[in-house]
């Protein structure tokens, strides 16, 4: 009986063809991605520089530039050569975007830290306001003097502090106000004031706690005391007698300087009462200040297992506290005061992050809140880690004041996901809590996540409208802004925002406007191809590997850019995956194919063009504007090779015309069967053919351009705004780049296209001397393969900057190529 499978059978032709097609289409992709792998990726602008967020990394806010000013003059002139919004950040401990505006300026104060003077004879200090509190601490230590007031931790600035009007664990202290002598206030038109209870007293008052609403804050001038010697006790007893244990043991003990209580989760039914005494005591801890720049790992650890281990919390309760305070610890009331807070600082905070959230309880309501604030704890489960009881004296009179008599902050430590959902859980628990210390006539603190709702707010800050009508006073434009002043007094863009929401205003995501950029190359690149060929040269002489190396150049510079910023978009990206891959073997392909045999039948041939190069020629220049308005998978394949074989078939340079025609109907053949078999990837990469793009623009009184002026034809404008800004709708694609650019020439500034602040833009440069303009930030350059005498540059432009970028762009002799819109 004959074997099913004969060794000497012969196999079929096409089962060797296809096993050659395979190992091809395999060694194809490999080269493809060694040529990404080889591909340059390195960014000249990384749009992450332009990400403020805070400790938490729960708050990102993309600005429009970052300034580091080092002198009073430098935040002068700052304010005075920018016109719009501006925000101020420190350490940006601040946990619900405090520290910043979209599409603002922001300063980072941090290098604005200089130690002007110490007075040890009138027991002051004074310092530029970025520096943390730490630097006061070496500079006041030789002096044996110490910070009066401050928080738990050193790290934080002084000037943030202030905006903040912080407290700490000081006894009988109150907030940071009651330390501070004077300061000086730079304002939103750049002048300088001089700020005291006396002088400017009103600004004085709205100012600390304001949250850096009403200016800068520059020079300031503080209150020091005597550093001393400073033993610590610790009781341990039931969580509700706490309040009354403090009444009679602590509040009128003037040797206690530090004072907290920490309630034991996860019931807080018991407490530990801990004092830091004034004593003469000789030291246990001859270190002078707890030395900078220490890790942490086995606290981080201890916090994330105390609160997610079975038996965490009663670990540290039983065994973990008692051995810790067992010992007999004097210190100096310096050292005790420089914890660095990188100590809470977890291993990672992209999937959980650790906060702080705080309540104010009137100290004679203590015992009627505790079980409030138990029982919602009981109710929601977040993960505590601590609540620590603090006691604070009455604030003498700041607009914002948390402390309007005796308090005892409830300063809650947790952990949560950043996830939008874990996120929206704590905002049901915050404002359950806010609720709760209201009732019992409290308040809760403005630095965390501004979950309580604007009726919350103004209970829990009465003064409130008086603190906003000074802002309009002092900043009339309402330039300094954040998350927390936006939310509770309405900025311009909040407004914009609620007007624009009313008539379902159609936005896109901001990255995407960097994802098409390498999308994009692949309609400038068969448009180059084409300026190629009918340039005269010949097909073999075009940089196909080049091409594919510029791609993944621009790939991997734009997901660079994109990357960290904006949220990961995984569909786009397998897109773009997807066309990379396909057309770097189809280019591979043709590069092989036209420096081989295109080359050798072009060498048989007579050199000059025959019908069939210029109606391939035109074929492909029918391809490249086809793709500049529509999806490239709608264009007709089949015509242009039918129209091909209609060229005479005998005659002059049969061969290499016959070759031409052979090759060119190959290439769209396949490239019909692609469209057909992948058009759902390019679908998702184009979006709809008739989409369209609105935005929001205004036209200054002082423009150039008559007032009555028509709008470019096909852009249509939908309705005006209260504020009198028109939101336009413009289609897409190579429409919106004409059209954009005339509305720039009519007089129109933009305001934000798709809901988004920034934009991509690419520039064809010209002659010797490069683009430069100071409105925009340069992303990347790329190659014109077919003209070495012009460049691509591509551009990070904010949308405000957007009509002084393109007319800098035509002044100085470039021409637009692209406005990347979404």
């Amino acid at each position: 009986m004959a074997k099913s499978g004969k060794s000497g059978a012969k196999r079929p032709l096409l089962g060797r063809i296809g096993k050659v097609v395979i190992f091809a289409a395999i060694l194809l992709t490999v080269a493809s991605v060694a040529v990404y792998v080889k591909a340059d990726g390195e960014l000249l602008f990384a749009p992450q520089s332009l990400l403020v967020t805070d400790i938490t990394q729960l708050s990102r806010t993309q600005v429009r530039e970052v300034r580091r000013p080092r002198s009073t003059e430098d935040i002068v002139q700052l304010l005075k050569a920018h016109r719009g919004p501006v925000s101020i950040g420190g350490s940006r401990a601040s946990m619900g975007g405090q520290i910043a505006e979209r599409d603002s300026l922001h300063l980072d104060m941090r290098g604005y830290n200089r130690i002007v003077h110490v007075d040890p004879e009138h027991k002051r200090i004074t310092v530029q306001s970025g520096a943390t509190w730490r630097d006061l601490q070496d500079a006041l230590d030789p002096h044996e003097l110490s910070v009066k007031i401050m928080q738990t931790y050193s790290n934080f600035t002084v000037g943030g502090s202030m905006s903040v009007n912080a407290h700490g664990r000081y006894m009988g202290a109150g907030p940071v106000v009651g330390s501070v002598e004077h300061f000086q206030l730079i304002t939103a038109s750049g002048e300088l004031k001089e700020v005291s209870r006396t002088e400017n007293s009103e600004l004085f008052f709205g100012v600390i706690g304001g949250y850096g609403g009403l200016g800068v804050i520059g020079e300031v001038t503080l209150d020091v005391v005597e550093n001393s010697h400073v033993a610590r006790t610790t009781t341990v007893l039931p969580a509700e007698d706490y309040g009354e244990y403090f009444a009679k043991n602590i509040r009128n003990d003037s040797s206690v300087i530090f004072q907290n209580a920490d309630l034991h989760p996860p019931d807080f039914l018991s407490a530990r009462s801990i004092s830091w005494r004034k004593t003469q005591a000789p030291l246990t801890n001859q270190e002078r200040l707890i030395a900078r720049g220490q890790s942490y790992p086995l606290t981080s650890r201890l916090i994330n297992d105390t609160v997610n281990f079975p038996f965490g919390f009663a670990l540290r309760r039983h065994i973990l506290e008692p051995i810790f305070y067992a010992q007999d610890l004097v210190t100096t009331r310096n050292h005790e005061a420089s914890y660095d807070v990188h100590e809470l600082e977890p291993k990672s905070r992209l999937e959980s992050t650790f906060v702080l959230r705080e309540y104010f309880v009137p100290t004679s309501r203590y015992r009627e809140f505790l079980p409030k604030m138990r029982a919602i704890f009981e109710h929601y489960e977040p993960k505590i880690v601590n609540v620590s009881v603090r006691y604070a004296t009455a604030d003498p009179g700041t607009l914002l004041a948390w402390a309007r008599g005796e308090t005892f902050a409830f300063v809650v430590y947790y952990e949560q996901g950043t996830d939008a959902q874990a996120i929206a859980q704590v905002g049901e628990w915050s404002r359950a809590l806010v609720d709760a210390v209201l009732e019992v006539g409290g308040t809760y603190y403005l630095p965390y996540q501004n979950h309580p709702t604007r009726e919350q707010f103004l209970r829990a800050y009465p003064r409130a409208n008086e603190f906003f009508d000074l802002k309009r006073r002092l900043d009339p434009e309402l330039r300094f802004q954040n998350s927390l002043l936006s939310r509770y007094a309405p900025s311009p863009r909040a407004v914009r925002e609620a007007a624009l929401a009313k008539h379902d205003y159609r936005e896109k995501p901001e990255g995407r406007t960097l994802l098409t950029v390498p999308e994009w190359y692949l309609v400038w690149n068969p448009g180059e191809y084409v300026e190629h060929l009918e340039s005269g040269r010949p097909p073999d002489a075009f940089p196909f590997a080049e091409s594919v190396r510029e791609y993944w150049s621009l790939y991997k510079k734009m997901r660079s850019a994109h990357d960290g910023v904006y949220p990961e978009d995984g569909e786009y990206m397998t897109t773009l995956r997807v066309i990379g891959v396909s057309t770097s073997v189809e280019y591979l392909l043709k590069a092989a194919y036209e420096n081989s045999l295109g080359r050798l039948f072009r060498n048989l041939g007579s050199g000059t063009a025959s019908p069939e190069d210029r109606t391939i020629g035109a074929a492909h220049r029918a391809y490249s504007t086809f793709i500049y308005d529509e999806p490239w998978y709608a264009f007709q394949f089949l015509p242009h090779v039918k129209k091909v074989w209609q060229e005479p078939f005998l005659g002059s340079n049969f061969l290499r015309r016959t070759e031409r025609k052979l090759f060119f109907s190959t290439e769209f053949l396949l490239k019909a069967l692609y469209a057909s078999l992948l058009g759902w990837a390019a679908e998702t990469a184009y979006g709809p053919g008739e989409e369209r793009v609105q935005l929001v623009v205004h036209r200054p009184l002082t423009s150039d351009a008559p007032p009555s002026a028509p709008l470019p034809a096909r852009a249509r404008e939908l309705y005006r705004l209260p504020s009198g800004e028109s939101v336009l709708e413009l289609p897409r694609w190579r429409e919106f780049s004409e059209i954009v650019p005339l509305l720039s020439a009519s007089g129109y500034e933009f305001i934000n296209i798709a809901g988004n602040d920034n934009i991509v833009v690419s520039v064809r440069e010209g002659g010797t001397k490069p683009f430069a303009v100071a409105s925009a930030h340069k992303l990347a350059n790329s190659r014109v393969l077919s003209n070495s005498s012009q460049r691509r540059s591509v551009w990070w432009v904010p949308v405000s900057n957007l009509s002084t970028f393109l007319r800098e762009a035509t002044k100085q002799g470039h021409k637009l190529e692209h406005v990347y819109d979404y």
